[in-house]
């Protein structure tokens, strides 16, 4: 006995062609997608730690600037172990006594004074190369710390200024080298040449 096939049970051939196309569409689309997420993620890591490499340098450069000022200071005399520091005071005193250097930057490079070296728990290389320059004195008169009484000599008792700029360097893994420089003009009392 023959039994008879509903046409309406048999399922069309064609029916699950146009749903495999569909789903590969779908996923052509997903990976194309992911792929360029990806590649954002990848290129915001990059730009995250060149932008923490630019913070460390201008942190070093900073701690050039502070360095410069606790060594302009009077009160502060560098030990001869700091050969940087040392340097730096015997270039504010050559440009004190020789008024012709004025407005020219004297070098002092960092080279072996480990003092111009910044310690990295990462083992990276932060150091900063300093150049100061006599702007000469600020004619400034009845200042709180600094009168200048009528019989003293022209000058002698003016404000110094300075500027000092730090050029700072960071080499992170022996490679990849970062330089940013910063400069500051500071006003001192009235140094003395022999410190």
């Amino acid at each position: 006995m023959r039994t008879r096939t509903n046409a309406l049970s048999r399922p069309d051939p064609q029916a699950g062609a146009i749903t495999i196309v569909v789903v590969l569409l779908m996923l052509v689309l997903l990976t194309i997608s992911v792929l360029g997420l990806s590649r954002n993620a990848v290129r915001a890591q990059v730009l995250s730690a060149t932008a923490r490499q630019g913070m460390e340098v201008r942190d070093v450069a900073d701690a050039g600037l502070e360095w410069a000022v606790f060594w302009l200071d009077d009160a502060n005399v560098a030990p001869s172990t700091l050969g940087g520091a040392t340097a730096f005071q015997a270039a504010a005193n050559n440009l004190l006594v020789n008024p012709n250097l004025s407005g020219t930057y004297q070098s002092i490079p960092a080279g072996t004074n480990t003092d111009m070296f910044l310690a990295s728990a990462t083992g990276d290389n932060q150091h900063f190369d300093m150049q100061l320059m006599s702007m000469g004195k600020l004619p400034v008169v009845m200042t709180s710390f600094n009168a200048v009484p009528a019989n003293s000599p022209a000058d002698a008792l003016y404000p110094d200024l300075w500027s000092a700029r730090a050029n700072a360097n960071y080499r992170q893994n022996g490679a990849v080298n970062f330089v940013h420089s910063k400069e500051a003009w500071i006003s001192t009392k009235a140094r003395s040449v022999n410190e």
